[in-house]
C-alpha cells in the first residue's frame, strides 16, 4: 500500500468519549453521545490501507454519522463493488445510507450506484469520477476535488460531468490528491497549497453539508 503518516492514524484509531472505533470486518467509527440516524459507507482508494482515512472519517463520526469503511480484496475496490450491501446488512438500524469513495474507491462506488441507487440517499466522490453513466439517476451526488490534484485532475473531473446527474454539486477545494487521507508527504509531486488539516476541514464541511450533518468548530482533522 501507499506509505502513510502513521502517528496521527494511530491516534485516530483510539476510542474516546466522542467516537467509538472498532476494527474487524469493517473499520467502524460510531458517535458515542447519540445513536446515529445516518450512515456513510466509504470505499478506500486503490492500493490503500483503509486506516489512511481514519483521522478525517473520525471527524464525520464526531458530528453524528456512522462511518463504515470497507476493506477491499487485494486493496482493490473493483473486487468489492458490492461490499456496501454487507455494510447495510450489518447495521439494519440505519435506514439512510450514503456511499462515498476516494479515487478508485469512488469509481467502484459509481458501479454500485449504477445498479443499486434505490438503496442510497446520496453518492459522494472524493477526488474521483464515475465510469458508469449515472446521468439519468435521481440521486443526489457531490463531487469534491482539489485544485492541485495531479492524479485526479480538474480536467478529468470536467470531462466526466456528462456521466453524472445534471444537478450534481461540484466543490473545488485547495489541496492535492494525497491530503484526502493521511498519506506520506513523500508522495507529493508538487508542494500543496494548504496544509492537510486545512484541506480536510474543507472536506468535512462539504461532506456534512451534503449529508445534512452539522459542522461545528471542533470538526477539524488535525495533523498534530
Amino acid at each position: 500500500p501507499y506509505p502513510q503518516d502513521q502517528a496521527p492514524i494511530e491516534r485516530a484509531l483510539e476510542s474516546d468519549d466522542t467516537v467509538r472505533v472498532s476494527q474487524g470486518e469493517f473499520l467502524l467509527f460510531e458517535p458515542v453521545d447519540r445513536p446515529a440516524a445516518q450512515g456513510l459507507i466509504f470505499y478506500p482508494g486503490g492500493k490503500v490501507d483503509p486506516v489512511a482515512y481514519a483521522p478525517v472519517l473520525r471527524e464525520l463520526a464526531r458530528e453524528g454519522l456512522l462511518v463504515v469503511v470497507t476493506p477491499m480484496p487485494l486493496k482493490t475496490a473493483f473486487l468489492g463493488v458490492d461490499r456496501a450491501d454487507e455494510a447495510m446488512a450489518a447495521f439494519p438500524q440505519i435506514q439512510t445510507w450514503y456511499l462515498g469513495g476516494h479515487s478508485l474507491g469512488g469509481v467502484a462506488a459509481s458501479l454500485y450506484a449504477e445498479h443499486a441507487a434505490e438503496k442510497l440517499q446520496g453518492l459522494l466522490f472524493w477526488a474521483s469520477y464515475p465510469v458508469a453513466d449515472l446521468s439519468a439517476l435521481e440521486l443526489p451526488v457531490l463531487s469534491i476535488y482539489a485544485r492541485g490534484d495531479v492524479q485526479t485532475t480538474r480536467e478529468e473531473i470536467a470531462d466526466n460531468h456528462e456521466l453524472l446527474p445534471a444537478d450534481t454539486r461540484y466543490i473545488e477545494i485547495e489541496g492535492n490528491h494525497w491530503q484526502f487521507g493521511h498519506f506520506s508527504s513523500d508522495l507529493h509531486q508538487v508542494p500543496p497549497a494548504v496544509s492537510r488539516s486545512e484541506q480536510q476541514a474543507a472536506i468535512v464541511s462539504a461532506t456534512l453539508d451534503f449529508t445534512g450533518g452539522r459542522y461545528s468548530p471542533h470538526a477539524r482533522p488535525a495533523d498534530q
